[in-house]
């Protein structure tokens, strides 16, 4: 996982079948002094190194909270992951 001005990539472990996994990022703790606004964005190789790309939360800045749930429903031959994600934030 990544985003914007983020100090460093944030590394998720292997995650068994049928098991959750809960990530709490905080912007303020995590992000450099330049961060204002990004987006998340789960970042992944398949095996044959063809890197994927799939945003979580699109937009988020500075003050807003919110949280994302992603499932990923199958990983084919080649380790390309069926992912279904939903997610929302909002300022407080």
């Amino acid at each position: 996982m990544t985003y914007n001005n983020i100090k460093s990539d944030i590394k998720i472990p292997l995650i068994a079948s049928s098991k959750e996994y809960t990530l709490n990022v905080n912007p303020v703790e995590n992000a450099t002094k330049d961060f204002v606004k990004g987006a998340i964005k789960l970042q992944y190789k398949d095996t044959q190194g063809n890197l994927y790309i799939k945003y979580v939360i699109g937009y988020f800045k500075k003050g807003y909270s919110g949280n994302a749930v992603i499932t990923i429903k199958s990983v084919d031959a080649d380790g390309k992951l069926d992912i279904k994600m939903k997610g929302n934030t909002s300022l407080h």
